[in-house]
């Protein structure tokens, strides 16, 4: 099975990144700047992390020619349109530290490091946007926006105040490693998270013996609350000797699997982020480890390994594939000044449209392994919802 090298690039991994500024040219005109200078700090979903740092900082291909120029590239005097680099915050590796420095909103910096880690996973980013000690009347916000890829909270966000901006559509599912993908059922996968099988043998047509070795992502995570929600029906059984079970596991990152438990472990994957690793095109970090994205019920979420791999878009946007999800950039509009400026940036607002959602960025949206929107009524790529 074909897979890319590792390599590195402008596009974080798993360690926090404050975004620097490039040479390369803009590729989209944005709202104009409010002359205020602002940092708009992003915590949350590691599925959009690297997405977030492409569409601000901007997309090179591996022999660094330039595919999109970035939200900080405008060519002009103040970079940034908000007269300052937009900063992205994402989780932190054991050892590493990370501040939001001061600005006109944010009057005492947050400082991220191994004993203090910023959110990480969709639903940790926003209960973060949302808690009260990153407000006060929009003058001491450190954390603008969330990347999510669960919707809406009814019940949970705060009502009348949380703003979703959909703007791509992903899929999850599950991951073997092997010499090819496998097609379960979704009773077969809920059997397997409930222990009612645990051996692989009671799998027909999987190849597979041994003790089944279930993984799930992080705590906070949203494809982890996604996967159990949809794939798994709401329920799973706990870890055990003759059924276990790992919660650990950060999500999209298969290398935290043991080479000791490849071969019998099942995993939940986000479809975007296994093809952006495997094609490897845009300085990607091949986290799979060589694993497969699975199909549920003969609907696959991706297809091709390497070079090849893409997501299936028609199944993705049309729902006959039953992990379809979308993807979220989210914001509070208690944050005043600072949510103004963060809109200019995600969403739609009264100054304009910003680039991600006027369509201008629908190739970067595809490059990085998702499935953008089709265009909406009202003449935008995004959908934006407020919380009631």
């Amino acid at each position: 099975m074909g897979r890319n090298a590792l390599a590195t690039g402008i596009i974080a991994t798993a360690a926090a990144a404050v975004l620097a500024l490039s040479s390369a040219p803009a590729a989209a005109a944005a709202p104009p700047s409010d002359g205020v200078h602002q940092t708009i700090s992003f915590v949350g979903s590691d599925t959009i992390e690297d997405f977030t740092n492409a569409y601000v900082n901007g997309l090179t291909k591996n022999d660094n020619t330039s595919v999109y120029g970035g939200w900080n590239n405008d060519g002009v005097a103040n970079p940034g349109h908000e007269d300052t680099a937009v900063n992205v915050v994402a989780r932190l590796d054991a050892g590493q530290s990370i501040s939001v420095p001061v600005d006109g909103s944010c009057t005492t910096p947050i400082t991220y490091d191994s004993t203090n880690p910023p959110p990480d996973g969709s639903g940790a980013g926003r209960d973060a946007l949302f808690a009260a000690n990153n407000r006060n009347a929009g003058t001491t916000s450190c954390i603008d926006v969330a990347r999510s890829s669960g919707g809406p909270r009814v019940g949970t966000d705060p009502s009348g105040n949380a703003v979703y901006d959909q703007f791509a559509l992903d899929a999850v599912s599950f991951a073997t490693f092997g010499s090819a993908p496998l097609n379960l059922t979704l009773t077969q996968i809920r059997s397997i998270y409930n222990c009612n099988v645990t051996d692989w043998s009671a799998i027909a047509g999987s190849g597979k013996t041994g003790t089944i070795h279930r993984y799930l992502p992080q705590a906070g995570s949203g494809t982890r609350s996604f996967f159990i929600a949809t794939i798994l029906g709401g329920t799973f059984a706990p870890n055990s000797a003759t059924c276990p079970l790992d919660e650990s596991l950060q999500e999209n990152d298969a290398t935290g699997v043991a080479a000791a438990n490849q071969s019998t472990a099942l995993m939940a994957y986000s479809a975007g982020q296994w093809v952006y690793q495997n094609v490897g095109e845009f300085h990607a970090v091949d986290k799979t480890a060589g694993n497969w994205i699975g199909t549920i019920a003969g609907v696959a979420p991706a297809t091709g390994d390497g070079a090849t791999a893409t997501i299936n878009a028609s199944a993705v946007k049309d729902g006959s594939f039953v992990g379809s999800r979308g993807l979220f950039f989210v914001t509070d509009n208690r944050l005043g000044a600072n949510f103004t400026a963060a809109q200019r940036v995600v969403g739609l607002n009264q100054t304009g449209v910003s680039p991600l959602c006027n369509g201008d960025v629908s190739s970067v949206i595809t490059d990085l392994g998702f499935v953008p929107l089709d265009q909406q009524e009202d003449g935008t790529f995004c959908v934006e919802t407020v919380v009631s």
